[in-house]
């Protein structure tokens, strides 16, 4: 009768661990399907965040490089500004003393003031002839 007790007590024991072990194991797999299914949708994020951080990239360069063309262009615009607005200087100031120069000879001055004057109209238009062969040079 003592093994027939043990023997039933072992097989209940053993029913217990079965049904202890299947339970365990649908958790196990019921574990597993989530686990690849959430790996699944992690991995298709990863390959769509990947090819939208190559995207931004590519518009970064891109803006980058219109970028330095604006400040090239910017810079070009300011050196030309500069010297035009250097140019007119000069041209203003050789228009001055081109119209003292006239201003003297009509007067009808002394022989002196009238060499003086024709002298400065002289310098007046050979500064204006430097300063657009210098331009000519500058635009080729």
């Amino acid at each position: 009768m003592n093994n027939r007790i043990g023997t039933i007590v072992l097989v209940v024991i053993c029913l217990g661990l079965g049904i202890g072990l299947i339970s365990f194991k649908h958790h196990a797999d019921t574990q597993l399907a989530k686990d690849t299914e959430t790996i699944g949708t992690l991995s298709n994020n990863l390959t769509s965040t990947s090819a939208k951080l190559t995207e931004q990239e590519r518009v970064a360069t891109m803006l980058q490089k219109d970028l330095d063309t604006q400040k090239k262009s910017f810079e070009e615009l300011t050196n030309k500004y500069t010297q035009a607005t250097a140019d007119l200087a000069k041209t203003e100031a050789s228009l001055k003393a081109s119209q003292e120069a006239e201003a003297k000879l009509e007067a009808g001055g002394s022989r002196e003031a009238i060499e003086a004057a024709l002298t400065s109209l002289e310098k007046a238009r050979l500064r204006k002839k430097v300063a657009e062969r210098a331009q000519k040079s500058r635009v080729h």
